[in-house]
């Protein structure tokens, strides 16, 4: 590519990542307003969750399905959702329309969704169950309310932890991380005490600790979190699933921040390997594993691979999510950079001596003009 046409290039990129970023948190803004505000309506044709009788639906992309759950105060509940070749998230909102529990990430659903709750007053809750991929056309899944029951003390400090959990992403957004930290610090204490050091719950909690340290720029902490968060995965629920890849997939990538560079691509490569398996090629996963593999091919200075990489990435992201996400916006950064890195390392070295950088690159030493070069 010329010179003057990657820079237009790289400034043309980096515009649309901007318009992007700005973009995505304003949809998750209005997304997060509209679920709030249709679930707070109290339509009597919302259905509603029977213990031990499930429902199976088809969902549309753009759609969100609504169902109640009555619960007296104090009274703890656990509903099922599994997918069924689908991936969809859910909310829960309380009497009051309070959001009790959103829909996190878009790409961190991986075919069941567990919700427990402990009911702080006594009312009407509402699931709200929507695709977590956007671009979805249509899939099936089936919810079930497992349980309700007098909530014990454990449940009512799980409880705890989890609003803990929701608290500290609010804190992350208006960027306070330190306050953040020590409450989702608070929440692993109350986790590991109630389930112990080794259940995944714990290791959910320890990725959301290493996703602030990097928030922090403490890139150091975050590879120790990640990867501790990792192992008890990988002895909790197996090596060959998802969310396993997924805390491989944030330890490659913060093994490439430190410098690990052989660490950080034999790791995503495995999560990339487990992502495809468990998930198919085009869930964002995938992308962010391709992401790591993109920021190695450009600091080896391998840029038209590393083009295609992320090419591919922004592609799985664009089917899958649309263009309106952090990801994106992520990921055109990346190729804009290495546009850059590309244009930085093909440039001419100019020198006052040798107008072309090379003795033997002009007609005349007495002379700017420089005729082309073989």
């Amino acid at each position: 590519m010329h010179r003057l046409a990657m820079i237009a290039a790289i400034r043309a990129i980096m515009r649309r990542a901007c318009v992007v970023a700005g973009a995505a948190v304003m949809l998750w803004l209005s997304s997060l307003a509209r679920t709030t505000q249709v679930a707070a309506q109290d339509d009597p044709a919302v259905p509603s969750l029977e213990v031990g009788v499930p429902v199976e639906r088809v969902l549309l992309g753009g759609q969100e399905d609504t169902y109640r759950v009555e619960l007296h105060s104090d009274q703890y509940a656990r509903v099922l959702v599994d997918s069924l070749g689908s991936h969809v998230a859910v909310a829960v909102l309380g009497p009051d329309a309070t959001l009790l529990s959103d829909f996190v990430k878009e790409d961190s659903h991986f075919g069941r969704e567990q919700i427990e709750l402990v009911a702080p007053a006594s009312g009407r809750y509402r699931l709200v169950v929507r695709p977590a991929l956007r671009n979805l056309q249509s899939g099936r899944y089936v919810i079930r309310l497992v349980e309700t029951r007098n909530a014990t003390d454990d449940d009512r400090q799980m409880e705890e932890a989890r609003q803990l959990r929701v608290a500290a992403r609010r804190l992350r957004d208006q960027g306070k991380f330190d306050e953040a930290f020590d409450v989702v610090g608070h929440a692993l204490a109350i986790v590991e005490r109630l389930r112990g050091r080794d259940d995944p719950s714990a290791a959910r909690l320890i990725v959301d600790l290493a996703e602030i340290s990097i928030d922090q720029r403490n890139h150091a902490k975050a590879v120790s979190q990640y990867e501790r968060a990792a192992a008890i995965f990988e002895k909790a629920i197996g090596s060959d699933q998802p969310e396993t890849a997924a805390a491989w997939q944030g330890l490659a990538l913060e093994y490439w921040q430190t410098g690990e560079r052989s660490k950080a691509e034999k790791l995503a490569e495995r999560a990339l390997e487990t992502t495809e398996s468990a998930l198919g090629p085009d869930h964002p996963l995938v992308a962010r594993c391709l992401r790591t593999l993109g920021l190695q091919r450009t600091d080896w200075g391998d840029f038209e691979k590393a083009e295609q990489i992320e090419r591919r990435a922004l592609a799985i992201v664009e089917k899958s999510l649309g263009g309106d996400n952090l990801l994106y916006s992520d990921l055109l950064n990346d190729l804009a950079l290495s546009y850059l890195d590309q244009a930085s390392t093909t440039a001419p070295t100019i020198s006052s001596r040798d107008p072309c950088g090379s003795s033997s690159g002009c007609a005349d030493p007495k002379t700017t003009a420089c005729r082309p070069r073989s």
